[in-house]
């Protein structure tokens, strides 16, 4: 049995928890507060080593276990993230939640 994997995970879904209580308190439609909470989330959370966790996060909304399933741990699902966009999609809707990401991105290469 190879432990790193049960480590990594563990300490992913410990990232997982920490990055939502930093957007807890924000409404999901709110993606200037977002990128700026999330920013500013860098700074004490490892966003370099918990890269891959923070994407499947922001993108699906939760940590994905190998064949593409929700880790089934009990933990909710988060409120931002692109699988989160109103139906029906709409391209607009789409670019706020990728602005918040390129925010994300161009301000973590610094932190």
């Amino acid at each position: 049995m190879d432990y790193r994997v049960k480590s990594d995970q563990f300490h992913s879904t410990v990232f997982r928890d920490q990055l939502y209580k930093h957007l807890d308190a924000i409404q999901d439609t709110d993606f200037d507060l977002i990128a700026t909470k999330l920013v500013q989330a860098g700074s004490s959370l490892e966003y370099l080593k918990y890269a891959d966790a923070l994407f499947e996060i922001l993108l699906v909304g939760g940590l994905i276990q190998p064949g593409g399933n929700y880790i089934d741990d009990g933990a909710r699902i988060s409120s931002f993230s692109i699988f989160n966009a109103k139906e029906p999609v709409e391209v607009d809707d789409i670019k706020k939640y990728v602005e918040v990401l390129n925010k994300l991105i161009r301000r973590s290469v610094y932190q």
